[in-house]
């Protein structure tokens, strides 16, 4: 019986979750994707949804102050692999998000 690969995407555009979506399902064998559109709700699936084999996350979203707001979920969730997946129009990024 093959397990279900599961990924979380943590971003506030829905058009971008689904985007991303349809890449992890096509390319990389991801049959289930959980989506959340802030650190909160994406701490909360987390802590609800068994077998979470991969977290990205934007870091420009409601909750997000850097990549230093990852560092709870990924000790609780250690068997989760985490990764940023953000973008911004801005020239300089802020101390804040670094």
């Amino acid at each position: 019986m093959k397990i279900a690969k599961r990924a979380l995407l943590a971003d506030d555009h829905s058009l971008y979750r689904e985007g991303l979506a349809l890449l992890l399902k096509e390319q990389f064998s991801y049959s289930e994707i959980l989506g959340s559109a802030s650190l909160a709700e994406a701490a909360a699936v987390l802590d609800r949804q068994p077998n979470i084999e991969l977290a990205l996350f934007d870091l420009a979203m409601p909750g997000m102050h850097g990549a230093r707001s990852l560092a709870p979920l990924r000790s609780r969730h250690r068997q989760t692999k985490f990764a940023i997946v953000s973008a911004s129009e801005a020239r300089k990024i802020s101390d804040e998000t670094a």
